[in-house]
């Protein structure tokens, strides 16, 4: 899920006590010279209601109450995907994680230039994971960690292989929880659909640079809000491929396109008879497209189009298929055409005056959640159309 970033070498804080640190061997004169100028602005004091707004802003979970006790020093050499030299980030982390996925774990992290941070730590190290200079245009991801000296947690024990990524602090979140929040203002609620127009064209933006991202939703889109104005991010790069060609599973289940899913991972709940299935070859753009589709569902309308479909396969089966969850019949009858139909009837039945029944946001969606990946529509067709249900808007 992504996150505010920033670049900070400093001492310690004066009101700290000061552990001695013996030279790194990574350190160059610059990083020397560089910690005896560095003057701290932020003690741990003041780190702890930084920490704590992270914590309200970007969770999956109930936030937890951030003790002074709970912040641990952290000292991380970063390099900016090769390209420059390494810079020292020194601040202060909370020993609990803000959100922990399949693959990562997220932890807050306040510079001592206070400037507030997601620390990035992958769980698994069997894929590489590269950060595209891409993802500094269209995502928040500032550095991926060339040293890890010290512990986060302490019973995190670091290793080499794994990944490390300092990623920029979207001060309202993730998207997923963003819409859902009950505190939404009228002029928040209006700019949804801009946010649209914004995933529409960073994504087009990343195809063009020769990349896919392969696991767009919405817990990985980040909203950052500045002067009044939201602004979407594209974040967790750990699936991003530049592959013309992919195969097996990949993204999460209830937004990857058919062609990269098993049957019962479409859905919410699983199929427990299913036969094996491994997806073939298929192309990752494309799979964008179509995860692009169902996170503009979610945008316009609040819920996730896998849960809609489950209240629908739910309504359409018998008593004893429920007890198996689904028959693949059930798959197959949806994945072999019905999907159109079950968004003209779904739109058709909004609330009037929903977002979603705009015409040009509905084609736009039903173009992207295409059963088969070839007839799914063009971005730069889908952008043209969005604008035009922006201007429609703009002039009702």
């Amino acid at each position: 899920m992504v996150v505010s970033v920033g670049q900070a070498s400093a001492c310690l804080g004066t009101d700290l006590v000061k552990r001695p640190r013996s030279p790194s061997p990574i350190d160059s004169p610059t990083d020397i010279k560089i910690s005896k100028i560095a003057h701290s602005i932020l003690t741990r004091e003041a780190a702890l209601p930084v920490i704590q707004n992270m914590y309200n802003k970007a969770t999956y979970h109930t936030p937890k109450i951030v003790k002074l006790e709970d912040l641990t020093e952290i000292d991380l050499l970063l390099s900016n995907n090769g390209t420059i030299a390494s810079q020292r980030v020194r601040g202060y982390s909370s020993k609990e994680f803000i959100a922990k996925g399949v693959e990562s774990q997220l932890f807050p992290v306040v510079s001592n230039e206070g400037k507030s941070y997601v620390f990035f730590r992958a769980i698994l190290s069997s894929r590489p994971a590269p950060i595209p200079q891409i993802s500094q245009v269209v995502g928040k991801i500032a550095f991926q960690c060339a040293y890890f000296p010290k512990e986060v947690q302490s019973e995190i024990k670091p290793k080499a292989d794994f990944r490390y990524q300092l990623a920029e602090y979207a001060n309202e979140g993730d998207l997923r929880n963003f819409v859902r929040r009950k505190d939404l203002s009228e002029w928040e609620n209006n700019a949804l659909p801009n946010l649209g127009l914004q995933l529409l064209e960073k994504t087009l933006v990343l195809h063009q640079d020769g990349g896919a991202h392969c696991d767009i939703k919405p817990g990985n889109l980040l909203v950052h809000k500045t002067n009044e104005v939201l602004e979407l991010f594209i974040g967790d790069f750990g699936w991003y491929t530049r592959e013309e060609a992919k195969s097996g599973r990949c993204g999460t289940r209830g937004y990857r396109g058919p062609e990269a899913s098993e049957f019962f991972k479409f859905f919410d709940k699983e199929y427990m008879h299913h036969d094996e299935h491994k997806p073939e070859k298929y192309d990752p753009k494309s799979l964008d497209r179509y995860a692009v589709g169902v996170s503009l569902v979610e945008l316009l309308t609040k819920e996730s189009l896998a849960t809609v479909i489950t209240k629908w396969v739910n309504s359409n089966t018998t008593e004893a298929e429920e007890t198996f969850h689904y028959t693949k019949e059930d798959f197959q009858a949806f994945r072999q055409g019905k999907i159109e139909a079950f968004l003209d009837q779904y739109i058709s039945e909004a609330t009037e005056g929903s977002l979603i029944k705009v015409p040009e946001f509905a084609e736009v969606i039903k173009g992207l959640i295409q059963e088969e990946p070839q007839n799914r529509l063009p971005l730069e067709t889908a952008i043209t159309l969005w604008k035009k249900g922006l201007e429609r808007i703009k002039n009702d």
